[in-house]
C-alpha cells in the first residue's frame, strides 16, 4: 500500500502524504483530507487493501491523490466547517428556546418565556436552518463535479481505466451488501458514498453508473457518441 501511494504521489508531483489504514473497516473505501499546516492524509480501509487488485488499488489511491493535488481536500474541509457553523447556530437557538420547558414546572410560564426567547432568537433559528440547507446543496454540487475530476485525474496518473472501473464496481457491490458504514458527516469525502440521498440536490457523488460511463469514455481508442439536438456526432476519445 505504501509503495502504491508513493508511486501516485510522484506521478502527481505532490509530497508523500501520511497514510491512515483503517484496519477494522472491511469495506472498500478511502478518503483524503488536509490538516492544519497543510499536512495531507490519505485513509484507506483494510477491505480496499485486501480485496482490490494492484491496478484497482492504484486507481483508488490515485483518486484520493487527485483530490489533494486539485485542492478538493482543502475545499471539503472549508465546506464542512461552514455547514457545522450553521448547524451550531441552529442547535444553539433550539436549545435556548426550549430551555424554559426544562427548567420551569409551570407550562404557562415556560411557554411565555419560550415565546419571548423565540422572538429574540427566532432569527438565529431560521438563519441556522436555512444556512445548513443551502450549504449542503452547495457542498453536494461542488463535490459531484470534483468526483468526476478526481476520476479523470486518476486515469491520467495510472494511464489506464480498467483499474478505476474495477475499483468502482467492487466498492459499489460492497456498499449494496450493507457492510459497516462511516458516519454521514464524513461520507461526502469517501471514494464512494455509502448513503443514497433522497434527492439529487443533496447527493455528494455522481451515481456509480455515471462514473463508470465517464471512465469508459476515457478508454484510449473508444468511440463515444455525443448527441446534440437532432444530430449524433461520433468522436474518438483522446484521454
Amino acid at each position: 500500500l505504501l509503495g502504491v501511494i508513493e508511486e501516485m504521489a510522484i506521478a502527481s508531483t505532490i509530497p508523500m502524504p501520511r497514510v491512515l489504514l483503517l484496519e477494522e473497516d472491511t469495506s472498500i473505501n478511502s478518503f483524503a483530507l488536509v490538516q492544519r499546516g497543510e499536512q495531507t492524509i490519505i485513509g484507506v480501509t483494510a477491505g480496499a487493501r485486501d480485496q482490490l487488485s494492484r491496478d484497482e488499488l492504484q486507481a483508488l489511491v490515485a483518486h484520493e491523490i487527485a483530490h489533494i493535488a486539485n485542492g478538493d481536500a482543502a475545499i471539503n474541509i472549508r465546506l464542512l466547517a461552514l455547514i457545522q457553523g450553521f448547524r451550531w447556530i441552529y442547535d444553539t437557538s433550539v436549545a435556548v428556546i426550549g430551555w424554559p420547558f426544562r427548567v420551569f414546572d409551570s407550562f404557562k410560564f415556560a411557554f411565555f418565556i419560550a415565546f419571548y426567547l423565540t422572538m429574540v432568537f427566532g432569527a438565529f433559528f431560521v438563519l441556522g436552518l436555512f444556512g445548513v440547507g443551502v450549504a449542503r446543496i452547495m457542498q453536494a454540487a461542488i463535490a459531484r463535479q470534483r468526483e468526476y475530476l478526481a476520476d479523470a485525474s486518476a486515469v491520467q496518473f495510472t494511464r489506464l481505466t480498467s483499474g478505476l472501473i474495477g475499483a468502482l464496481r467492487k466498492a459499489d457491490a460492497f456498499r449494496q451488501s450493507r457492510g459497516r458504514q462511516p458516519t454521514k458527516v464524513a461520507a461526502f469525502m469517501m471514494f464512494v458514498s455509502p448513503y443514497r440521498a433522497r434527492t439529487w440536490l443533496f447527493r455528494t457523488h455522481p451515481t456509480i453508473e455515471d462514473r463508470l460511463e465517464a471512465a469508459q469514455a476515457m478508454t484510449p481508442g473508444r468511440v463515444r457518441a455525443d448527441s446534440s439536438a437532432d444530430d449524433i456526432i461520433f468522436s474518438r476519445s483522446t484521454a
